[in-house]
């Protein structure tokens, strides 16, 4: 009986420790050769959901040459697939990388020996260890874990913590100076660079197209008669084989799917969620189309094909044109909506919201959110909508 009750007790300590892992990782680790002072360990929420550590206790405790720990407690909140950077100093952090951290602590003074630990429900004496970079005991002087005047990146494709230290989820560049740094590079299991909704004669075609996939198990397409209600699934991955994905890809992949239980001159929104290989969920949209008794059909080279939409340049610092063409939709005047998104599907600015006359039609974002504040250097979305078509494409921004 106690055999028994030592077995199940593992189980359970297992799945508790398999679902930490999904909840949290470390991404980078940095020591730049050319400014100790702009060290940094940056975090990568991995799972579908928000994590506000207000609610949940989370600490990154560093372990100097082996041997003495300190901790630092993780404050805020952090989005689904979102990242979050601890620096040693916040004035350095700044000027180095062109925006603020998310947190600044004393303890980030890892020079390359130095192990970093990310625990859950308490500190390195209390809590549960989830992840790990480095040893713990150890001295990582001529180690492979070394990361002196340098830095270490979790690799593309590692998608769970790993409280073991492990040499193939990491790649190690020394020496790097903080140019080599990438705080603010977010590798998405799914690089998606258009998704867009083309409304017809008592249907909407979905397109979205991918430029390359990790462990991607599939999508999942979402719907809803209001933006910003409840969304039902309209149709799975796990009942559609043309919604499963590629695995591993880094060509472009398109895909399609025709929603025919719609009724015209009901606006319907959707949502498009990619699914990695451990369960974890990313939402992209919402997009919006307008079935019409009139309407052409999307299968023909007629309204649909014929909208123009991009942005240039791309990447692009300070600011981006964002061009489209109205004309197409044979209407003289159109209701349009352009606003930009960040990484976890933030609202970051509405460029415009009101109606244009059918002709092209250029706005610029000069990489400014609502409040007139300059937005980090990363990956963004602009989303365009109108009755007739709704498409979103990413851009980079640099600074």
């Amino acid at each position: 009986m106690k055999k028994v009750a030592t077995i199940l007790c593992l189980i359970f300590l297992s799945f508790s420790f398999i679902f930490a892992q999904e909840r949290l990782m470390i991404s980078e680790v940095a020591d730049p050769q050319d400014n100790y002072n702009a060290r940094f360990v940056e975090l990568y929420n991995g799972t579908g959901a928000t994590i506000d550590f207000s609610t949940e206790t989370w600490y990154l405790s560093r372990q100097a040459n082996g041997s003495s720990w300190a901790s630092v407690q993780l404050t805020g909140t952090l989005a689904a697939g979102g990242l979050y950077r601890i620096a040693y100093n916040q004035a350095e952090f700044e000027s180095a990388y062109g925006f603020t951290p998310e947190l600044v602590s004393g303890i980030i003074t890892g020079n390359g020996d130095d192990g970093y630990f990310l625990y859950k429900n308490g500190d390195y004496s209390t809590g549960t260890l989830v992840d790990a970079y480095g040893v713990i005991d150890q001295d990582g002087t001529g180690t492979e874990w070394e990361y002196l005047d340098g830095h270490a990146e979790r690799n593309a494709g590692v998608t769970q913590a790993n409280a073991t230290w492990t040499a193939s989820e990491w790649t190690i560049t020394r020496p790097a100076n903080t140019t080599d740094m990438n705080p603010n590079d977010t590798s998405l299991p799914v690089e998606l660079t258009s998704f867009t909704a083309n409304a017809g004669n008592g249907q909407v075609i979905l397109k979205w197209s991918t430029a390359s996939e990790v462990n991607n198990q599939g999508f999942i397409l979402l719907r809803s008669e209001q933006q910003d209600a409840d969304y039902s699934e309209l149709a799975s991955y796990r009942n559609d084989p043309a919604l499963a994905g590629a695995g591993n890809s880094s060509h472009v992949i398109n895909y399609h799917f025709t929603d025919r239980s719609v009724i015209n001159g009901v606006t319907y929104w959707y949502k498009l969620v990619d699914v990695d290989m451990n369960g974890v969920r990313t939402e992209h949209g919402p997009i919006s189309a307008t079935p019409k008794a009139n309407a052409a059909d999307p299968a023909d080279n007629n309204v649909p094909q014929a909208f123009f939409i991009k942005n240039y340049p791309n990447p692009f610092n300070p600011s981006t044109t964002i061009a489209f063409d109205l004309s197409s939709f044979g209407e003289s005047e159109v209701p349009v909506n352009l606003t930009i998104y960040d990484v976890a599907g933030k609202k970051v600015v509405t460029l415009f919201d009101g109606t244009l006359n059918s002709q092209m039609h250029l706005f610029t974002w000069n990489g400014k959110d609502a409040n007139g504040r300059s937005v980090p250097s990363g990956l963004y979305f602009y989303t365009f909508r109108c009755p007739f078509k709704s498409v979103t494409k990413k851009m980079i921004l640099t600074r």
